[in-house]
């Protein structure tokens, strides 16, 4: 019968082994993923900034981290155990 998560941990930290969590675990995962997540929505807005003035341009911008944000937290929510 296979151990749970919960008793394995606890029985690796007993014997001093690693727990497999990470400290930095959220910051690895977003820089892993977000690259590919701006391009994706830089591409999407990609027709409405060429066209845009400057402040338009910035509203954009503006607009593009908070979709990227939404998107990486989806993927990798920060307060997940990592």
């Amino acid at each position: 019968m296979p151990l749970s998560n919960a008793l394995e941990f606890a029985l690796r930290a007993r014997e001093g082994m690693p727990a497999s969590f990470v400290a930095d675990g959220y910051s690895r995962a977003c820089e892993a993923i977000e690259p590919g997540i701006r391009l994706q929505v830089e591409a999407e807005f990609a027709n409405q900034i060429s066209t845009a003035r400057v402040w338009r341009r910035f509203l954009l911008h503006l607009r593009i981290e908070s979709e990227v944000r939404r998107r990486t937290d989806a993927i990798a929510p920060p307060d997940a155990r990592y």
